[in-house]
């Protein structure tokens, strides 16, 4: 399934603001956000996981697809706006927001666990997707 979402997101159109990215760096970036919904889809659908894993959701390939539109459709994968630096005062929503797949601080967060949302390294993007596919879990049911 990774190199499935690798290729998926490749195939979405970069952002005018990314031309400055070689393909090899979007491909870098892309295979740590691959590897995270990878990840975070076999966590909900308990696949290759321990025994007695309760699944939240059954269908791994569906959360990974949700992953995918959603990371594009909140930040069009633009580098500047995964890692919260956001070029206009309207991205991020207005400042609210961390992360490629936009996500608010919650009362509950740290600054600290909430800024790891805009980071591009696997521990924070994992996070930010766990929250996101949670969140998409908790309103569909």
């Amino acid at each position: 399934m990774f190199t499935s979402i690798v290729a998926i997101l490749l195939s979405f159109k970069p952002s005018v603001y990314d031309k400055g990215e070689s393909l090899e760096e979007r491909t870098q970036r892309f295979t740590v956000l691959a590897h995270a919904i990878e990840s975070v889809a076999d966590r909900i659908s308990c696949t290759n996981q321990p025994e007695g894993c309760k699944p939240l959701y059954q269908d791994r390939y569906l959360v990974a697809g949700i992953l995918m539109a959603q990371v594009y459709r909140e930040s069009a994968l633009r580098r500047d706006v995964w890692i919260g630096v956001c070029l206009h005062k309207w991205d991020c929503d207005y400042g609210e927001a961390k992360g490629p797949w936009q996500l608010q601080q919650r009362t509950t967060d740290t600054d600290e666990e909430w800024q790891a949302f805009a980071s591009p390294e696997l521990p924070g993007l994992d996070k930010a997707a766990w929250r996101t596919i949670t969140h998409w879990i908790g309103g569909a049911t």
